[in-house]
Order: structure tokens, then sequence, then C-alpha cells
């Protein structure tokens, strides 16, 4: 068995369960080789054994699909409330329009309203990208910052074999 598969064995009474259970590496580079990502760049990350798709990464798939454009455009931005709406438009090769939009809030923690506007463009972008190029889940920058602590990426275990 190769060392990216793990055999899992369990008891419970009379019954014997077995599981063959991928490595994280293992899951991180046929998630990477499927969308042809690049894990030294830090195209995936790995939370639990779900992998998820990195700004990098939408973006290198955006020039691999040659995607025709990617335009973000302000909806609203409200500076007395502190929070700001964008849109992101994306048209494929094949003429395929993909529209999708993001938000932003200072109460999400941000101190200042560039870092507000900022994610509420990377959302938006980040939604449109990963539809018009296929992706599943959400992307790693979507998720709750508690969440994005717990990311797994490849330079973990380039350390460990070193």
């Amino acid at each position: 068995m190769s060392k990216d598969l793990v055999l899992k064995e369990s008891k419970q009474g009379n019954v014997t369960s077995m599981v063959i259970a991928a490595t994280p590496e293992a899951i991180m580079r046929a998630f990477a080789d499927k969308y042809s990502l690049i894990l030294e760049t830090g195209d995936v990350m790995l939370i639990g054994t779900n992998p998820y798709i990195t700004k990098s990464g939408l973006l290198r798939l955006s020039h691999i699909q040659k995607l025709k454009s990617v335009i973000p455009k302000r909806v609203e931005i409200n500076y007395e409330k502190g929070w700001a709406h964008y849109e992101c438009i994306v048209t494929t090769a094949d003429d395929r329009v993909y529209k999708d939009e993001g938000f932003c809030d200072m109460k999400e923690g941000k101190r200042r309203m560039q870092d507000v506007i900022g994610t509420a463009i990377t959302r938006a972008r980040n939604r449109a990208l990963a539809a018009a190029t296929a992706v599943p889940n959400c992307t790693f920058e979507e998720l709750p910052e508690a969440v994005k602590k717990k990311a797994i990426d490849i330079t973990e275990f380039m350390e460990e074999e070193a």
C-alpha cells in the first residue's frame, strides 16, 4: 500500500470495519492535479480532509481556462456605516458570463475602510471566478479566520521531509 494511503480498522462488538484513507498530502495533491494547480505556491489549502482553492489558485485557473475578462465593479460603499458591496463579472472564452457579489463590514474586525473595500472586492472576484471555473466548495478566503487558522499548506509537509 502506498505511503499516501492509510488503512484504518475499527471494531465495534463483532463487527470490524476497514477504511482506506488518504493522507493530507495525497488529498491536496489530487485536488491540485485535477485543477492544474501548484501546491508550492499556495494554490490549495487543506482544512480537515477538505481542500480549498485560494485566490492564487483561482487566478491560475483563470489563466489556464483563458477567461476573457474579470471585472470587479463597485455597487455601493457606505463610509459612515463602514461597509462595502461589490460585484464581479467574469466572461469565459466561450462567452459565458458569471456574476457574483461580495460584501464586507467593519464589524468583521477590519480596522480601515480600505481593508473593507479590498475584502468585498476579493469576495466578489473569488465567487465569480469559482463559478466560472467550476471549483467545488467555497474559496479559502471565504472561510472565517478561526477556521483558516486550522489550515494546512504544502510547506508543512516539505518541512517534515527535510
